[in-house]
């Protein structure tokens, strides 16, 4: 059997630097150091711009570069997502556009030629063709947009597939974007194990071929190896070993959808993969996101929908570049580059900043901190609200109105976080 391996490997803007470092310590850097050293096996892996942008400011131990030289072996596919980890279904389309044409510019600057490409835009990746949208959030719309973006595949999960069994392969109808189906179980198997032990992983790859799969997409997170489960390194370190050793082979996610692609199309509904079978037929697409009788989550929506319509409404007016350099050659996240960017004025580089500010808040994480089935993690939702509060006082030159607007929300949130103690 074909497995495709694909490891989401995510920080959000907000994290503590304490935790990212411990984090590579613990899972980054082994999980580069296994691709490295496994002959035979290839992987498919979700670095989205908010992560490398960890990296590069932590500085941690050459992996960006360890990265690339993996990407350039062959080993490691990488795939586009959301810059921030957004829920793209929940967002406007405008915004979905932006956050991945931005991760696509932020793995091209890191990954990729950054000498620019002729009659092109620099900050470029080659053979960038699969999309991993974050938290497995997918309805039609975001496919059609896929498909208008030039990707080839997308990974979703067993939740976006109204009827099982089904194809594990199709392309969405009236596209011509591959889905690839996750196959849930198996993902699970390996996500919540916390010891070093593949005996059901393999029973259930089993199981597997002998009903006929010829391949299967794993998806989870990456931090699953090394820092959820301690024992996660040494877990797939003998999974690979044992798999490879029956004759299974590990593909990247390109490689499978090439070697099976199908004419045949189907249909996919609104879901994410926190959302089970149970909570599908309750209607409920994202039960640790969004949830409606959720206040914290309704004014984390009015946030987001308020500065969304702002920016919708006056980046025209400040994108316009006099002179040589042009925004989609630049790393518009990084503040001290933006700070000398020549043929900006000062009003437009506040805007700019307020405008990478914004795109930051995003993130899915601040609905998951507030979920109250998670318990409130006051301090992630605090740092979440900085991300709002910085970015409407960027603009507070020319628009106080907003920034006293989204001060009142954060105050709202603030008060209610005190009243749930």
């Amino acid at each position: 059997m074909v497995i495709g391996l694909l490891l989401h490997l995510y920080q959000p803007p907000w994290q503590y630097a304490s935790v990212v470092t411990n984090i590579s310590q613990s899972c980054y850097l082994p999980l580069l150091k296994l691709f490295k050293n496994k002959k035979g096996f290839k992987v498919t892996v979700n670095t989205p711009l908010s992560l490398l942008e960890w990296f590069e400011k932590l500085r941690i131990d050459d992996s960006i570069p360890q990265l690339k030289q993996l990407i350039e072996l062959g080993v490691v596919e990488v795939v586009g997502s959301g810059a921030y980890h957004p829920i793209l279904t929940k967002i406007p389309a405008g915004e979905v556009e932006r956050q991945i044409i931005l991760n696509e510019l932020g793995l091209g600057y890191f990954y990729g030629k950054t000498e620019g490409f002729e009659g092109e835009d620099s900050m470029l990746i080659k053979n960038l063709g699969g999309f991993f949208p974050p938290e497995l959030a997918f309805n039609v719309q975001i496919g059609e947009t896929l498909a208008d973006l030039g990707y080839f595949y997308t990974v979703v999960d067993e939740s976006s597939i109204d009827q099982r069994p089904s194809e594990r392969l199709f392309k969405l109808r009236d596209t011509s974007l591959n889905v690839v189906v996750r196959n849930r179980d198996l993902s699970l198997c390996l996500g919540f194990k916390r010891d070093s032990d593949p005996k059901d992983f393999m029973d259930g790859l089993k199981f597997l071929e002998e009903q006929g799969e010829k391949f299967v997409c794993l998806a989870l997170d990456g931090e699953t190896f090394g820092h959820y489960n301690k024992e996660g390194i040494a877990l797939l370190d003998s999974l690979i070993d044992e798999c490879l050793s029956l004759g299974h082979k590990f593909e990247t996610l390109t490689t499978i959808v090439k070697e099976y692609e199908t004419d045949k199309t189907g249909e996919v509904r609104e879901a994410s993969w926190g959302a089970g079978d149970v909570e599908m037929a309750k209607g409920n697409l994202y039960p640790k996101w969004y949830q409606a009788k959720n206040n914290l989550h309704q004014s984390f929506v009015t946030l987001e929908e308020l500065l969304s319509s702002y920016f919708a409404s006056n980046t025209s007016k400040y994108s316009k570049v006099d002179g040589a350099q042009t925004l989609g050659n630049l790393p518009i996240w990084d503040f001290n580059k933006v700070s000398v960017i020549e043929g900006l004025t000062m009003e437009q580089k506040s805007f700019l900043k307020a405008r990478v500010l914004f795109d930051k808040s995003l993130n899915s994480d601040k609905y998951w901190w507030s979920c109250a089935d998670n318990d409130y993690d006051a301090n992630v939702i605090k740092r979440a609200l900085e991300l709002f509060m910085r970015s409407s006082e960027k603009i507070a030159d020319f628009d106080d109105s907003l920034t006293d607007k989204v001060k009142e929300i954060r105050d709202e949130i603030l008060l209610k976080l005190k009243e749930s103690k």
